[in-house]
């Protein structure tokens, strides 16, 4: 048996993530893969709406953060040392 991802994340609001020779994807369930709208570092979940792309900054520099909607759109970005996801999980 082979290992053909890297990660995958849980399924939310229609789309899970997937990372694939170190690069991440949205994937449906039908298992078609789209890119993310801007190369990310790391890539999470979505939560209420939105899933977190993150580009790491460098020489000191902040990282940036991008909120991708569910049409797979990036919706606003920021630079800043920390960012979250929306919402909240519960564990039961």
């Amino acid at each position: 048996m082979s290992i053909e991802y890297d990660t995958v994340q849980t399924y939310q609001n229609g789309w899970g993530i997937i990372r694939k020779n170190g690069n991440y994807f949205f994937v449906d369930k039908t298992g078609n893969l789209k890119d993310p709208p801007p190369r990310n570092d790391n890539l999470v979940e979505f939560r209420s709406g939105y899933a977190l792309g993150t580009i790491n900054g460098t020489n000191n520099k902040s990282n940036t953060y991008y909120y991708i909607n569910t049409q797979l759109k990036e919706e606003f970005s920021l630079n800043a040392s920390e960012a979250y996801l929306f919402g909240m999980r519960w564990l039961l």
